[in-house]
């Protein structure tokens, strides 16, 4: 087999479909930063920037943590003091995360764009709210999860439906539910990207 999983293959911008050689290059690189047979042992003296979801479905976010933690305390570098999370989930699952690196939980309010999704996914990280394709009034709508039930069509065309990640619990309270594609909060990331940027370069 070629692909773990086809989809509708619709998307312009990129694959919906899942090849086998893209998931053993990520499996490849992944035991390299684990840790697993030729772990890497030099780790550069960079500043890292990290944006990760609790809930994310396709990241293990807890390794990415994990991996954040390891390199934070990294004796080989002088850049600590800039590394930055931004996390879209509760404090609670950061007891392991040194408390030197700069984290920041955005908050959410009940009139705010954040309170009407139902968790982030890693494919909406990037992307603004205001993103023609991908965004809250884009032309795309994600529903590979859906592919090949009765409920993708409904998912494809229905004008208003539930957006977030595809948890089982999100799944089944919600029969039909769209992948979030966009960051409600994106402009908070960018801001903290670029003062990240800025300390960065004076240093």
């Amino acid at each position: 087999m070629d692909y773990i999983n086809t989809g509708a293959d619709i998307d312009f911008a990129k694959y919906e479909s899942f090849p086998f050689n893209a998931a053993a290059q990520v499996h490849k690189l992944m035991k390299r930063i684990n840790g697993d047979g030729k772990e890497i042992k030099f780790i550069p003296d960079v500043p890292l920037f990290v944006v990760a979801s609790e809930v994310d479905q396709t990241i293990d976010t807890k390794r990415t943590l994990a991996i954040l933690n390891k390199w934070h305390k990294a004796n080989t570098r002088t850049t600590q003091n800039e590394d930055t999370l931004i996390y879209y989930g509760h404090w609670k699952k950061l007891d392991n995360v040194s408390q030197s690196v700069n984290i920041h939980i955005p908050e959410c309010g009940p009139q705010l764009l954040c309170s009407k999704v139902l968790g982030i996914s890693h494919n909406g990280v990037p992307n603004s709210p205001k993103n023609p394709h991908y965004g809250l009034n884009g032309n795309y709508k994600y529903c590979e999860h859906h592919f090949g039930d009765e409920t993708y069509n409904a998912c494809k065309t229905m004008p208003v439906a539930p957006i977030g990640e595809i948890t089982s619990a999100n799944l089944d309270q919600n029969p039909v539910l769209r992948r979030l594609t966009f960051n409600p909060y994106f402009d908070h990331m960018a801001d903290k990207m670029n003062d990240f940027v800025k300390a960065a370069l004076e240093n």
